[in-house]
């Protein structure tokens, strides 16, 4: 089906400023881990969880059309919720920890086969398998990739380990997420999803945060 130029023009829209933010975010982060100093990746990935659970709680709760369903989702997906919640927890406190040691040209270069990763996870997850012209794209990334990663092998071998995990863990959690937004609770949009799997994040992350970065955080704050 056709798209209509109103759809085409939102659908550019959205791509665009999806674009733009996470290249603003992944810069600041880079700005603040590396450049600024900040030492604590998984206190910041726990708060950057928590916050968007909060921040949306007004219109989960409020809205009916919402909250009429939170008893159902919980019931039928906590399973699938919970795992793309700590999956996607703990692939940005890694991304993050990466930052801390490697630069984000680099790092945005391996995380640019994650699209290789998805296909190759989806033939498992979802049974689609890409098309010949597909194959021949995804490989080239991978060369790209491969080409990169071997020249700054010698320089940042801890964050290039951080950020391929991080990658394989987004990888899978995209496609778990794929499947559960049109799951047995009927559709699920992106702010259900940050809703739901932003609280089970930071309390997952909260213990190692607590424990490895305790003493950092409150020396950051005090000083």
């Amino acid at each position: 089906m056709a798209m209509t130029s109103k759809e085409l023009v939102f659908a550019v829209f959205i791509i665009t400023m999806y674009l733009v933010l996470n290249c603003a975010l992944n810069l600041l982060n880079r700005w603040a881990l590396g450049l600024y100093g900040l030492r604590f990746p998984l206190v910041m990935t726990a708060s950057h969880m928590i916050f968007g659970a909060c921040a949306l709680s007004p219109l989960m709760i409020l809205n009916e059309s919402y909250s009429s369903r939170h008893a159902h989702v919980i019931q039928n997906d906590w399973k699938g919720l919970s795992i793309i919640a700590v999956m996607n927890g703990f692939q940005i406190a890694c991304n993050n920890a990466s930052l801390t040691v490697m630069e984000l040209s680099m790092n945005q270069v391996i995380r640019a086969a994650i699209p290789v990763l998805v296909a190759l996870i989806a033939i498992c997850v979802e049974s689609k398998v890409p098309s010949k012209a597909e194959v021949a794209c995804l490989a080239v990334i991978s060369i790209g990739v491969m080409l990169a990663v071997w020249e700054e092998s010698k320089n940042a071998v801890l964050g290039i380990v951080l950020t391929v995990v991080s990658s394989v863990m987004q990888s899978i959690q995209m496609s778990v997420t794929g499947r559960l937004m049109s799951g047995k609770s009927g559709k699920l949009n992106s702010f259900q999803m940050t809703f739901y799997t932003g609280p089970i994040a930071f309390a997952t992350l909260l213990p190692f945060a607590f424990i490895t970065e305790f003493n950092i955080f409150v020396e950051s704050v005090t000083n």
